[in-house]
């Protein structure tokens, strides 16, 4: 647009970008696990034993929020708040370098 912008204003004779290829901005579409496949995963998951519940209730967060490993392994107990029902992720755990609330439901 800014070089047809100069064109039709006269400041350059010919488009120098005429025979410059395009890059399309071609993104793979994320793939989701199905619901049949999230059903198996839990079938598969015993809780009978402390480290079973833990190491369930973080697929769940993971699978249910998009939260990352990382992220899910560094929550801490202060920074859950059931009376607002969501997870603090500081600013140091997360990817983007800024505070990020999960609201559970």
């Amino acid at each position: 647009m800014f070089f047809n912008s100069l064109l039709e204003q006269n400041y350059i004779k010919k488009d120098v970008l005429k025979n410059i290829k395009q890059f399309k901005n071609q993104r793979k579409a994320k793939e989701f696990i199905t619901d049949s496949q999230f059903a198996e995963l839990l079938r598969h998951i015993n809780t009978t034993k402390f480290h079973e519940g833990r190491d369930h209730l973080c697929i769940m967060l993971l699978l249910d929020t998009g939260m990352r490993i990382g992220e899910c392994l560094e929550i801490k107990v202060e920074n859950v708040d059931m009376n607002y029902r969501s997870i603090l992720l500081p600013a140091e755990d997360t990817k983007g370098k800024r505070d990020f609330y999960i609201k559970l439901m």
